[in-house]
């Protein structure tokens, strides 16, 4: 059941986003599994294709991690309110208090019983992660406990795209689109924010049903700078995010670490697929890609 997933089995070391079991397995993140099937970004040599000299790349590799840096501190300063709430009934900084009034009227008014933060796992395939939100719908706990999975974004670049594309900043109209699609074994889904999400919160759904959970809604509430949270539905793509979980176990050994075999094809393909992409894109808008994390 539900309370069981919170049992104290799995630890979080937060500063390097890594999780251990009470034996000190290593557990792979739902990020971790999803970055498999993602092209990375190769910030060097993007930066190297977009400019004229050295200078101007590291120049330009200063500003996407100052942009980085302050889309990481917002996001993160908002989900410590958004805890805040879930957990104690109101949010620590009282600037944050439109936040608490959306979240009630949008999120947890709605549920017999909100969780905040709790850890999920699958120990046969040694993949975990942290859902920012879990809602019960019924009070009774039984053989048909339903429960929502909801997850906070605050990307402030883009919002939630469900599309690979550069944007405009000031129209937040599409300029071109990237057309960049998922790795192996999920070619068929493009590899846009939105496609990322549902898959992230689809293997949270795979991991509550090994409790005996009933998985229902899944939901993105996309926060803004103004506090305003919007509801954006997910479907529980449950075969892909089977399909991802079971190919990445293929392509770990026993412990956890990636086998050579795997290293050097991914390599290989990302490698090509770089190469087409420096040619045709602008991959500034890139640095969001820890977002979804």
């Amino acid at each position: 059941m539900l309370p069981l997933v919170d049992d104290g089995f799995l630890t979080l070391k937060e500063d390097t986003h890594q999780y251990f079991d009470q034996a000190g397995q290593e557990y792979n993140s739902v990020s971790s599994v999803i970055s498999t099937v993602t092209m990375p970004f190769d910030a060097k040599r993007i930066s190297r294709s977009m400019t004229g000299s050295q200078a101007e790349a590291d120049a330009l590799q200063r500003e996407w991690r100052a942009k980085n840096r302050r889309s990481i501190e917002w996001g993160n300063a908002v989900h410590n309110e958004c805890e805040n709430f879930i957990r104690y009934g109101s949010v620590g900084d009282s600037s944050f208090r439109k936040l608490e009034d959306e979240l009630y009227r949008k999120l947890t008014k709605r549920y017999a019983r909100n969780h905040a933060e709790r850890i999920l796992r699958d120990q046969d395939r040694l993949i975990c992660g942290t859902g920012d939100h879990l809602g019960e719908r019924s009070k009774a706990r039984n053989a048909n406990l339903v429960v929502d999975i909801n997850d906070f974004k605050t990307n402030l670049a883009k919002g939630v795209r469900n599309d690979k594309a550069k944007i405009d900043e000031q129209t937040k109209e599409v300029v071109r689109y990237y057309n960049q699609f998922l790795l192996y074994p999920l070619e068929h889904l493009e590899a846009s924010d939105y496609v990322k999400y549902c898959l992230q919160l689809s293997m949270y759904g795979v991991m509550l049903e090994k409790y005996g959970v009933r998985v229902g809604s899944m939901n993105l509430y996309y926060i803004d700078q103004e506090l305003t949270v919007s509801e954006i539905f997910v479907p529980y793509m449950r075969m892909e995010a089977i399909l991802l979980m079971d190919n990445f176990i293929q392509l770990r050994n026993v412990d956890g670490t990636p086998k050579s075999q795997y290293l050097k094809r991914k390599e290989a393909k990302s490698q090509q697929q770089l190469g087409t992409l420096i040619k045709e894109l602008d991959l500034v808008e890139e640095l969001d890609e820890n977002e979804w994390i």
